[in-house]
């Protein structure tokens, strides 16, 4: 089943927010303990939750796996590499390439890889049992981090391309009057941060609801753990939210992958 098992004796918040108890079958590891430890002897806190830990479950998961395709190569693509291999066809072919052409899409194409890849990861991770079953993507710093990541890939990108000054004032549509630029170069700032800020929020809406509605078919069992009824539709209703919530990791990293390619894009097209 999923890690919702887990929930049974927990609350909804206790699943939806950062925790200090990363639990593992039969015990749990203490990760108050270990930042304590670590402050002790270096003088920082270095604030281990366990949406850290998946982060670095995710991080390490996703390095691993384009360690092995990129070692694999071959003329024929096999095993592992020819499952993977149309994934990032797709992802170059119809989300990359399309918005941001050939030379830019090419420079620029092992961000939106990794970030497509780290993000489902993530969503993924918080559908397994434990320890896992904990989306790192639930949590807003982490959403905002990626967002902040492809908000600033855009502006380097742009003044790379057009110069600092450029790039901003570039940002005004072109034919608007220079007595007008002081109006409406802010409001196109803050355009800039809002369509940002929306792929920050998506991201994490979509996450938490799905998993919010997990919880609660969890929590059933532990209020009436000896009706069958309710039993059979928490099992029945998880299974299927499970299943739902394997289609929505792989379309929520879709989303922010193809709308960060059209940001980027945006921040390098000559008229911008």
């Amino acid at each position: 089943m999923s890690g919702t098992a887990m929930l049974a004796s927990g609350s909804i918040l206790d699943h939806l927010e950062p925790r200090y108890a990363w639990h593992w079958p039969g015990f749990e590891v203490d990760l108050g303990a270990f930042n304590t430890w670590v402050e002790h002897r270096t003088g920082v806190n270095p604030d281990v939750t366990t949406h850290i830990v998946m982060l670095a479950c995710a991080g390490f998961l996703v390095t691993m796996l384009f360690l092995v395709v990129a070692h694999r190569h071959a003329l024929v693509p096999r095993g592992i590499r020819n499952f993977f291999e149309p994934v990032l066809l797709f992802i170059r072919d119809q989300m990359v390439y399309p918005w941001l052409g050939h030379h830019n899409g090419r420079v620029l194409l092992p961000y939106f890889w990794g970030v497509f890849f780290f993000i489902l990861s993530c969503n993924l991770i918080g559908l397994l049992p434990a320890p896992f079953g904990i989306t790192a993507t639930g949590n807003f710093n982490v959403t905002g981090a990626l967002a902040v990541m492809t908000l600033a890939v855009g502006i380097v990108g742009g003044m790379i391309k057009k110069g600092a000054l450029g790039y901003w004032l570039g940002l005004v549509p072109p034919g608007v009057p220079v007595y007008l630029y002081p109006l409406i170069l802010p409001i196109e700032i803050m355009g800039m941060l809002t369509k940002h800020a929306a792929l920050m929020i998506r991201l994490f809406a979509n996450m938490t609801a799905g998993h919010a509605i997990l919880a609660v078919l969890a929590m059933w069992t532990s209020i009436a753990p000896s009706l069958l009824p309710i039993r059979a539709i928490q099992l029945g209703g998880s299974a299927a939210m499970v299943c739902f919530e394997v289609f929505i990791a792989l379309v929520q990293a879709y989303i922010f992958t193809i709308l960060s390619a059209i940001y980027i894009s945006l921040s390098l097209a000559a008229e911008h």
